[in-house]
């Protein structure tokens, strides 16, 4: 049977002052030198470059020419036109799309059209209206 509840709370307060006194014996002002020793490990770590030997070093030499980069203009509608599917209307980001049995779709990005996969967008192009699929473009047809 376990003893009462005094004589226990009695013992465990009897250890209670042995834990408290290894506490007092570091006195703050020593965990603090010890914190910051630490901070400074770390300061110092984080500063030197880390070196991996995989990329080689720069070098300081000036450019000679302002590197031309020309910015990447709107794809044209390309050959690959899907065959037999056409955008009869867009409404907003939606498209009406005839398949090639006459069958009607109503599309928007992220849609899929049997047959042709994945709808990446509805948008104009060169004055007409194109739905870009995965596997090509369909055209108004106009």
């Amino acid at each position: 049977m376990r003893p009462p509840i005094r004589s226990r709370a009695s013992s465990s307060s009897t250890r209670l002052p042995a834990a408290d006194s290894s506490r007092a014996a570091t006195n703050p002002a020593a965990q603090l030198a010890h914190i910051a020793d630490a901070v400074d490990r770390l300061n110092k770590i984080n500063a030197a470059p880390e070196t991996t030997g995989s990329i080689a070093p720069m070098t300081t030499a000036p450019m000679t020419t302002a590197p031309t980069t020309t910015p990447p203009a709107e794809p044209k509608i390309v050959e690959r036109i899907v065959e037999d599917w056409v955008v009869q209307d867009v409404r907003g980001d939606r498209a009406l799309v005839e398949g090639r049995n006459g069958s009607l779709f109503e599309v928007g990005a992220g849609s899929i059209l049997p047959g042709v996969g994945r709808v990446e967008a509805v948008k104009r192009q060169d004055g007409q209206w194109v739905v870009v699929t995965a596997r090509g473009v369909i055209t108004s047809g106009r």
